[in-house]
């Protein structure tokens, strides 16, 4: 890495300055160059930073002085830069929480947000920008920004296998990565662990009563995880201290900080839903259907919202309603739509989405709490969006019918879905190749581009280190950019 330019991007999530500041330490020591950018000043009111030793910048301060720039460069002309705000708009949508400041202000956003990193990568010389997915317009635009100017992207992403993560370097992850993989992958290259590895972890699907779970277990997800110890801890109380102190002082520039806006005000409202979602919940439980495992059924897995799988995944899938409508009128007649709620959502969404759920025919509701794999092993084939659960019935040998981009689309029971107007033919075909090669080689595969580590600093708890963060987002830039050279 020795000689290298990075670019560390830290927006305003709790924990990530602390982090990512220890990443751009670590990388100096190895002999890099480090450029830290700011989506805006809150994480300073929250931590105590020392940025010292780095060359920084904050956007929100850029937008502030070039507000009145709306200049594109023609050597962007053909990039979609409407879609890099769509993950800010459907995230405002979901939370309520973006402040319509008139149409100008969306084009002098985009247009700052496009010289700021255009400049800084010029400037710099940068080869590489490190983030987490691409999940909101600050990271799509130095994404889209970074392939014309020969800036690798670098975003880290929990993986589906226990204990490892992703380095995503593409639009939508690792898609063309992990498909040149697995069509070349060669299951005998293995030696013996390895081979036993990848067959004791197709053995969990098979064997298992449950699925074999990814995510950490009791944690502030969790749709039941406690008010009290969610909000009431020396964390929140840092976390709202710090931010009550940037809402005083930092009033006057707060609608150039477009992603935080006020965010005090944020999380008093984030309590009251939390409080909210305590009684709505008991209005929704009445709205679920059992599981009639008779019946002739699609299982349609909702997704977590807002998030990257979604809003940059699958963005012109996002209206669920809308989803869920299309799908259901193109089952094959005498089947049912089972539309399982994702155990984070629980009771995050107002009842009447889920009473204009129930008033469509051929759909039924299923609680989070229902086991998932059984329902997998007893569906005619999952159509999804990009969730997890397509990953897992493709594990079970079940078709999958995906309408967004994600990795395991290669697989030869996935079909890719580009229109509604397709869909009832392709549901109509259920044959699956059960050949066990597909699926040793398809793990084997997945195994290959991720790397062991826990990057979940934001719930980590209080013994996670930076360390714990710092060292294997390393280990995987140097393995995928460094150790072939």
């Amino acid at each position: 890495m020795k000689d290298k330019n990075f670019v560390i991007i830290i927006n305003n999530a709790y924990k990530m300055a602390k982090n990512h500041i220890a990443l751009g330490v670590e990388l100096k020591k190895q002999g890099a160059n480090v450029v830290l950018i700011f989506a805006d000043k809150l994480p300073f009111f929250i931590d105590k930073l020392d940025i010292s030793d780095f060359n920084t910048y904050i956007f929100s301060e850029y937008f502030e002085k070039n507000f009145n720039t709306v200049r594109i460069n023609n050597k962007y002309s053909d990039i979609n830069l409407n879609k890099i705000f769509f993950s800010e708009y459907d995230r405002s949508i979901v939370f309520d929480k973006m402040e319509f400041r008139g149409n100008d202000y969306y084009q002098k956003l985009i247009t700052n947000l496009q010289n700021f990193f255009e400049e800084i990568y010029k400037k710099h010389s940068i080869n590489y920008c490190i983030y987490e997915t691409i999940s909101n317009s600050f990271a799509y635009t130095a994404y889209e920004i970074g392939l014309k100017n020969n800036v690798q992207y670098c975003g880290y992403s929990g993986s589906r296998l226990k204990g490892k993560f992703e380095l995503y370097t593409e639009e939508f992850g690792s898609i063309n990565l992990f498909k040149k993989e697995f069509l070349n992958f060669d299951f005998d290259s293995l030696n013996n662990i390895e081979k036993n590895e990848i067959r004791e972890y197709l053995a969990q699907f098979e064997n298992s009563v449950k699925m074999p779970s990814y995510h950490p277990k009791n944690t502030s997800l969790d749709w039941d995880f406690s008010i009290f110890k969610r909000y009431f801890n020396k964390d929140k109380i840092r976390l709202f201290i710090g931010s009550l102190k940037y809402t005083i002082k930092e009033r006057r520039s707060s609608k150039f900080s477009f992603q935080t806006g006020n965010p005090t005000l944020e999380q008093l409202k984030n309590i009251k839903k939390q409080i909210t979602k305590k009684f709505v919940t008991g209005r929704i439980r009445k709205l679920f259907d059992k599981p009639m495992l008779n019946d002739s059924f699609f299982l349609y897995p909702q997704h977590f919202k807002p998030e990257a799988s979604t809003s940059v995944f699958a963005r012109h899938y996002c209206n669920d309603i809308a989803v869920v409508e299309n799908i259901a009128f193109n089952l094959p007649f005498g089947s049912y739509l089972y539309v399982k709620e994702h155990f984070v959502n629980f009771g995050r969404l107002p009842v009447s989405y889920y009473e204009k759920l129930k008033k469509i025919p051929n759909v039924k509701l299923i609680s989070c709490e229902e086991n998932t794999k059984q329902l997998i092993e007893n569906c005619q084939g999952v159509i999804t969006l990009s969730s997890t659960v397509g990953y897992e019935a493709l594990l079970l040998n079940k078709p999958v019918y995906v309408f967004g981009n994600v990795f395991y689309e290669c697989h030869p029971n996935c079909r890719k879905i580009d229109r509604f107007d397709d869909l009832f033919e392709k549901l109509c075909d259920l044959t699956v190749n059960k050949d066990p090669n597909i699926n040793r080689a398809f793990i084997g595969a997945y195994r290959k581009i991720t790397f062991q580590g826990n990057i979940y600093y934001h719930i980590g708890g209080d013994d996670y280190t930076t360390d714990d963060f710092v060292k294997p987002i390393i280990k995987a830039i140097d393995e995928r950019f460094f150790s072939k050279i």
